[in-house]
């Protein structure tokens, strides 16, 4: 089990780096994205004292779908959104 380590005193910067140190602790023995970026919601959701809401939202079959997140429950805007690929043909 990983255990997150937050320090009030850090700058800005060293919040930063101590984040990085820590994502790369979790992610050291994980290979599953779900669990990945659910163990990263909740690293920042609690390293970062502003925040208020962290998630990610996946790009399935053109649609925006929200995944994993920490916070708040919200009322997010009416979906599916719809993404258009700007990629070159």
């Amino acid at each position: 089990m990983h255990v997150v380590i937050s320090d009030p005193s850090l700058s800005k910067s060293g919040t930063y780096r101590e984040i990085g140190v820590q994502l790369k602790g979790l992610f050291a023995d994980e290979r599953n994205a779900l669990a990945n970026t659910a163990n990263m919601c909740a690293l920042l959701y609690q390293m970062l004292p502003d925040v208020n809401w962290v998630g990610f939202y996946f790009l399935q079959g053109g649609e925006l779908v929200l995944g994993p997140f920490q916070g708040g429950l919200r009322t997010h805007p009416a979906g599916p959104w719809r993404v258009r690929d700007r990629r070159p043909a």
